[in-house]
């Protein structure tokens, strides 16, 4: 039975044995503090803690190479911080870190891992030519993964610990001015016959959404009364393209406005959409996407939507911005007609106002800079 002490009301450190694999099994002290109400509950959940933890006891040798244990790892995430379990997304890519990782550091054993390991797959991973920001990630693939395999006592140290972060230079964002949209939505009008994304580009702008969150509205979202659109989905091409009933935070799902000038082009559109459902049947689109795909039971593949956006942008001259560069051109444009951060945060629905003056940093100080010098002559 662990031993529980009171360090002050609410607050108890809880004190047990139990077995470590990374030496053979061998019992020794854990402790760790319990918030609860009372001394009964917290004796209740330390008991629990040490009897899992003496139930669950992983072989020492089970992983004894890190290549062993990262396959074990992505094929076993476990949950968020907030108990959900990560995004496919998020699991196919580090899956793709993975196999890159154990190409450099996979044979290193799990008890020699420290911060010579992190080194080690830096060093390879830039004379293989990778670039900084992906040099960071798969080094953050490989601690998160370490990290967890100390949490779970199948290492003794925290291999990160005094390993340092690879640096990634700040570059600033390419965004699309209200210029680029304008021209981009003639063209894909004009010379593409494709109407539908000039409205979807358009949209970006006007409302600050992430391309995947627009892609999984259906008409039903759209209150033209309002002129606003409810985002609460996203799409995703990782494990397989479907429809994710929840979208990249919390604070991401939520209601947008856009601008009343694109009432006239989404009645246009939706007029084509249920000709096409007359001629097709009531069995296409059943969902009612605004940009369904080709059978209609999905939406458009992001990516198949986003080559014929940047196929016309090359044309415009604009081929160094992408379909997320509307949403930072959406920032932008607020930013530069006065908006504050924090209007500038509620628009594109970030978790904090922190991160994006971080993001939009250089408009701020491009800002700054202008209001200063209106005053150079005083």
């Amino acid at each position: 039975m662990a031993t529980v002490t009171q360090r002050k009301p609410g607050v108890y450190k809880a004190q047990y044995r139990a077995p470590d694999p990374s030496k053979a099994g061998k019992l020794v002290q854990r402790s760790f503090t319990i918030h609860a109400s009372t001394k009964r509950e917290a004796q209740a959940l330390a008991d629990e803690r040490e009897l899992d933890e003496r139930r669950v006891h992983v072989a020492p040798d089970q992983y004894a190479t890190v290549g062993d244990y990262l396959v074990h790892w992505s094929d076993n995430r476990p949950d968020t911080s907030k108990g959900r379990p990560p995004a496919p997304k998020t699991v196919a890519r580090d899956k793709q870190y993975v196999n890159v990782i154990k190409r450099h550091v996979g044979s290193v054993r799990m008890r020699d891992a420290g911060k010579g390991t992190f080194d080690t797959l830096v060093a390879g991973l830039r004379a293989d030519g990778y670039s900084d920001r992906t040099v960071k990630n798969t080094w953050s693939c490989l601690k998160k993964a370490l990290r967890e395999a100390w949490r779970n006592d199948l290492i003794r140290d925290d291999p990160s610990a005094k390993a340092r972060a690879p640096h990634v230079a700040k570059t600033e964002a390419a965004y699309a001015t209200l210029e680029d949209v304008t021209e981009c939505a003639g063209y894909l009008t004009g010379h593409m016959g494709r109407p539908d994304l000039a409205v979807f580009v358009r949209l970006l702008f006007t409302t600050g959404c992430r391309p995947a969150e627009l892609l999984a509205i259906t008409w039903s979202d759209i209150d033209y009364d309002a002129n606003t659109i409810q985002i609460d989905k996203t799409v995703t091409e990782a494990g397989g393209f479907q429809v994710r009933r929840e979208t990249k935070t919390d604070d991401s799902t939520g209601t947008v406005d856009y601008a009343p000038s694109i009432d006239a082009a989404l009645d246009d559109l939706h007029t084509t959409h249920l000709r096409t459902k007359a001629d097709r049947g009531l069995h296409w689109n059943p969902e009612g996407y605004v940009w369904p795909g080709v059978d209609g039971l999905l939406p458009v593949r992001p990516t198949s939507l986003g080559r014929r956006v940047r196929d016309a942008l090359r044309a415009i001259g604009a081929d160094h911005l992408t379909l997320y560069s509307f949403r930072h051109g959406s920032a932008t444009y607020m930013l530069e007609a006065g908006a504050s951060v924090k209007e500038v945060q509620d628009h594109l629905r970030h978790s904090t106002a922190q991160l994006t003056a971080d993001t939009y940093l250089h408009v701020t100080e491009r800002l700054r800079e202008r209001k200063r010098s209106v005053f150079d002559g005083v």
